[in-house]
């Protein structure tokens, strides 16, 4: 690694969380669950998928096939 400048600020906590490779089945299923149904709901205020880049990817698989 390189040294720190000096001035450089402290990375300060933690930057990503991750959930455990091993956890109880019905705690991944109900997690599971509540994101299909919000997708089917067409929930905004916790969105889980992104539209925009959903759309441009099926666009561009269209293109690719023509």
């Amino acid at each position: 690694f390189d040294d720190k400048l000096k001035g450089e600020p402290k990375i300060k906590g933690l930057k990503r969380k991750f959930d455990p490779l091993v956890t109880a089945t019905d705690k991944e299923k109900t997690k599971n669950m509540d994101i299909l149904n919000r997708v089917a709901k067409g929930d905004t205020s916790a969105t889980v998928l992104n539209v925009r880049k959903a759309q441009r990817a099926v666009n561009k698989e269209k293109r690719k096939q023509k």
